[in-house]
């Protein structure tokens, strides 16, 4: 199983230098400055604490133009293209088959926890649902 930890969007259209931690099972720190990514455990987090067949739950809420849909974009397009664009401009961590994963140019990673390094990311199936109400699209236009 394949799921998102961590993103980190240097520039992606009018988000700038935006830090997203989506699973709290670790602790994520990017140093924009030196280009390190420092990751711990999180002692904090009670483990098993979803239950059997959910590892994490993660949401994205906001005002109205705050960028959750553009941040979403960014990770989809990520995922879905990632391994066919060199337009990405930021840092990917996420967990493969138990072992963390980061992705990231020229980034330098500091942590205990195990993890490989990867220069390509993988496409990954994602679900996307979206909340926008739009009275004007019928079924027929889909």
């Amino acid at each position: 199983m394949i799921h998102i930890c961590f993103a980190y969007i240097r520039h992606y259209k009018a988000l700038r230098n935006v830090s997203l931690k989506i699973d709290s099972n670790y602790d994520y720190h990017f140093d924009l400055s030196v280009n390190v990514l420092t990751i711990s455990e999180n002692k904090t987090y009670p483990k098993g604490f979803w239950g059997r067949g959910v590892y994490s739950l993660a949401a994205i809420v906001g005002n109205n133009g705050a960028g959750k849909s553009t941040l979403m974009e960014f990770i989809l397009n990520t995922l879905v293209d990632g391994a066919n664009t060199k337009e990405i401009d930021g840092v990917l961590v996420y967990e493969q088959d138990g072992q963390l994963v980061v992705w990231g140019k020229d980034t330098k990673v500091v942590t205990a926890i195990p993890y490989k390094h990867t220069i390509s990311i993988p496409k990954i199936t994602c679900f996307y649902y979206c909340g926008h109400f739009m009275p004007n699209v019928t079924y027929s236009d889909l």
